[in-house]
């Protein structure tokens, strides 16, 4: 079942938020683990577009570098593919 840009957004926020309420990770980590469980759990489709870091800043309120860092985690991992620095796909 194909799903909107707007209901990834909305998975992977909720994913990270459930991961900060454990206090057990950073939120660098929060960041890659949901990306990851949202992968796991086919929550996001191949090729689909990771949300911009500016959005995830208005809705997390994490630093910029830490969207950065994790991003460059993912796509270290072979996780996710930069095709620019404003197109970061999984």
């Amino acid at each position: 079942m194909k799903i909107s840009k707007e209901e990834h957004f909305k998975v992977l926020i909720d994913r990270i938020k459930r991961l900060e309420a454990l206090n057990t990770l950073s939120k660098h980590e929060c960041i890659v683990q949901g990306v990851l469980d949202a992968i796991d759990a086919n929550e996001l489709e191949v090729h689909s577009s990771l949300p911009s870091v500016n959005n995830l800043i208005q809705y997390l309120g994490y630093a910029r570098e830490t969207f950065a860092k994790a991003y460059r985690d993912l796509i270290a991992h072979g996780v996710v593919e930069s095709k620019t620095e404003r197109d970061i796909l999984w």
